[in-house]
């Protein structure tokens, strides 16, 4: 299985090669960020921490955003899961449908089984002698 790069090894990578994983060059970056291509030529030497974070978001990378998004990334329009489970947009949007369908049958179950025990039976009474 792949690994992804760790936020701590992309913090440390060449701002060169950041640029790269978001897609941008110099002239695109020193747009983005509102800097001139010299302030981007000079952030080589080392770059701004929030700028790299930046960039690692850009290229996908969620875990610069937040840890508890450690291993996940964006890869086109798909959410790639740290196990590597790819899931869509429409997936994500099914969710609240499906947790609402999934609470639904657990009522019905609990109504259908109530006054019985797991697999059905009826719940013995006690019985005072």
């Amino acid at each position: 299985m792949y690994t992804y790069p760790t936020l701590d090894y992309l913090t440390r990578m060449p701002l060169d090669d950041l640029m790269s994983l978001a897609r941008l060059n110099r002239a695109e970056a020193a747009k983005y960020f509102g800097r001139s291509i010299r302030t981007i030529d000079r952030w080589r030497r080392s770059p701004p921490r929030q700028v790299v974070k930046h960039l690692t978001c850009l290229a996908g990378y969620l875990e610069s955003h937040d840890t508890a998004w450690r291993g996940w990334r964006v890869h086109g329009n798909a959410l790639v899961t740290d196990s590597g489970v790819i899931v869509q947009p429409g997936e994500i949007r099914a969710l609240p449908w499906l947790h609402s369908i999934a609470a639904r049958e657990c009522r019905h179950f609990r109504e259908k089984l109530k006054g019985t025990n797991i697999i059905g039976l009826p719940v013995p009474t006690r019985q005072r002698f």
